[in-house]
C-alpha cells in the first residue's frame, strides 16, 4: 500500500417420506460437548463483529444499504437465543452476509468450530455437487454407486432442497448466484453447520432414468476432485492451455517455477494462441498474477488506478498525505506501477484469451481488468459475477466469546481504466459454462480463435 505491495485477496424435488428411504447414519462425537454460550455473550460477539465490519471497511455503502443493515441487526439480536452452540449463533449471524453484497464482507462459516470436529476424526460430506439455478442438487463427479449429474434428493434423512433453503439466506456474495456458487464450494462445511455429523453419508440419489437408488459414501478419496492447480498443455494448431485456479499467496514460489517451465514449452511449441483459464480462480494475492503479466507484456503496468482505503496503525506511515489519522478512510490515487524484468526468458507474443467464469473472484478480477484495460488480450467466457473494482485485504476478527469470525476489506480498488462504478466485466468472447464439462468452453474456444 503507497509504495508497499498491496494484496487481494479473496431441489425442486418431491420430498415425501424421503427419510424412510435412507438408512441411518451414526453421528460421530465432537470432542467433548458443544460449548453453549449465554444470550449475553453472544450477542456481545455479535455486536463487535459488527462493529469490526464498520470500522474496518473503507465504504460499507459501496456495496450496502446502512439501514437494511441496522434493521437486520436487530432482528438477528432478537433471534440469538440463551444455549446456542457457536453452530448454532453462525447461523443466526449469518444472515447479515447477503445485506453486504460483497464476499469479503460477514461472517464467517465456524472455521474454529470444523477443526475441532475434524480433528476428533469428523468427517464431511465427501461428494463434490452442483446447486442449479432452480435449486436443485447434482453430484458433480463420478465413483463407486454415483455418476456425475445424479440428482441428490436427500442426504442422511435431510430433504436436499430443505438444506439449500436453509442456506440461501446466509451466503456471503455480490448476487444471490454468487452466494448460491459459494454454497456450492463449501456444500460439506454448510451442511455439517446446519446438520451434524456423521461417520459416512446415505445419500438417497434419482438416476437420469428416473430410478431411485441410496448409496452410503464412506471413503471421501473415492469421490475426491483430480487434477492440479496449476497446468499446462499444447493442444492443436498451436494453441496453449494454462490453467490457474488459485493466486493464493502461498503457492507464490510454486506458481513461479511452474510458470518457468511453462512458457518454456509455449516457446519450445511455438504456441501462438495462449488460453488462460482462471475460472475456478477464487483469487489470492496480486503477486502471483504479477508473475503471469510480467510473461505477457515487457512494458509497466498497475493493477489499479486509485483506492479507497482505511487508515490502520499499519498502513499510516505509508500515506503520502499531511494530517491523517488512524480510522480515517481516504480517497487516493494510487498508480503502482509495476515493470517487468527486462531478461525474463520466453515472454509470449502472441494472442491472449483469458476464460473467465462466474466464480472468478478478488485478485483473478483484478488480473483480468488490467489484461483487458491495457489490452493484452481478451476476455473469454463468463463475466465473473463480482463487480470489475474490487475490495481487497480482508481482515478477520475472532469474536471474544464463540471464535466465531467477521471478515472485511481495508481497501476498494478501482481498476486500471479508472472506472469508478461496481459494473460487471464485459467479455469479448462469451461462451457459457457448463459445470459438468468444462472442456466444453476451452475447445469452443479454441474452435472460435482458430476460425
Amino acid at each position: 500500500m503507497f509504495g508497499k505491495k498491496l494484496q487481494t485477496s479473496i431441489a425442486s424435488v418431491a420430498t415425501l417420506s424421503l427419510a424412510a428411504c435412507v438408512s441411518a447414519p451414526t453421528v460421530v462425537p465432537v470432542a467433548g460437548d458443544e460449548d453453549a454460550f449465554s444470550r449475553a455473550e453472544l450477542i456481545e460477539d455479535f455486536d463487535a463483529g459488527l462493529a469490526f465490519i464498520k470500522e474496518t471497511h473503507p465504504d460499507l455503502s459501496y456495496s450496502a444499504n446502512l439501514a437494511d443493515l441496522d434493521a437486520q441487526a436487530a432482528l438477528v439480536r432478537e433471534k440469538l437465543a440463551d444455549g446456542a452452540t457457536a453452530r448454532e449463533a453462525w447461523a443466526q449471524m449469518a444472515l447479515m452476509n447477503p445485506l453486504f453484497a460483497d464476499a469479503h464482507v460477514g461472517f464467517r462459516r465456524p472455521v474454529a468450530a470444523l477443526e475441532k470436529y475434524e480433528e476428533a476424526g469428523g468427517a464431511l460430506f465427501p461428494l463434490p455437487i452442483v446447486i442449479g439455478a432452480d435449486g436443485t442438487l447434482r453430484a458433480a463427479a463420478s465413483g463407486p454407486g454415483v455418476q456425475q449429474g445424479d440428482a441428490i434428493l436427500a442426504i442422511n434423512g435431510v430433504p436436499a432442497d430443505k438444506t439449500i433453503a436453509y442456506f440461501t439466506p446466509r451466503m456471503r456474495g455480490e448476487t444471490p448466484e454468487l452466494g448460491r456458487l459459494v454454497m456450492q464450494l463449501y456444500f460439506p462445511v454448510f451442511y455439517w453447520v446446519k446438520n451434524g455429523g456423521f461417520e459416512d453419508y446415505s445419500v438417497l440419489l434419482q438416476k437420469e432414468n428416473g430410478a431411485r437408488a441410496t448409496v452410503r459414501l464412506a471413503d471421501a478419496t473415492a469421490y475426491a476432485p483430480t487434477g492440479d492447480d496449476f497446468s499446462y498443455e499444447t493442444l492443436d494448431d498451436r494453441v496453449g492451455y494454462l490453467q490457474a485456479k488459485t493466486f493464493s499467496i502461498e503457492r507464490l514460489e510454486e506458481f513461479r517455477a511452474f510458470l518457468e517451465g511453462a512458457f518454456a514449452a509455449i516457446e519450445a511449441d511455438g504456441v501462438e494462441d495462449l488460453i488462460i483459464d482462471v475460472r475456478a480462480n477464487g483469487g489470492g494475492a496480486t503477486d502471483l498474477s504479477e508473475l503471469l503479466l510480467f510473461y505477457l507484456t515487457d512494458q509497466p503496468f498497475s493493477v489499479i488506478s486509485s483506492v479507497k482505503a482505511r487508515i490502520t496503525e499499519d498502513n499510516i506511515q505509508l500515506v503520502p498525505v499531511d494530517g491523517v489519522e488512524v480510522g480515517m478512510a481516504l480517497d487516493l490515487p494510487l498508480q503502482q506501477t509495476v515493470t517487468p524484468p527486462a531478461d525474463l526468458a520466453n515472454r509470449f507474443d502472441g494472442d491472449v484469451y483469458v476464460l473467465t467464469g462466474k466464480m472468478s473472484y478478488s485478485a483473478t478480477i483484478v488480473f483480468a481488468t488490467t489484461i483487458q484495460d491495457y489490452g493484452l488480450g481478451q476476455i473469454a467466457g463468463e463475466a465473473p459475477l463480482g463487480p470489475a473494482n474490487q475490495t481487497g485485504q480482508v481482515q478477520i476478527f475472532e469474536m471474544p466469546n464463540t471464535g466465531l469470525e467477521a471478515l472485511a476489506p481495508l481497501y476498494i480498488f478501482r481498476r486500471p481504466n479508472a472506472d469508478q462504478s461496481r459494473a460487471r466485466i464485459i467479455v469479448d468472447i462469451p461462451i457459457a459454462d457448463d459445470p459438468f464439462d468444462p472442456s466444453a468452453s476451452v475447445e469452443a474456444l479454441r474452435a472460435r480463435i482458430k476460425q
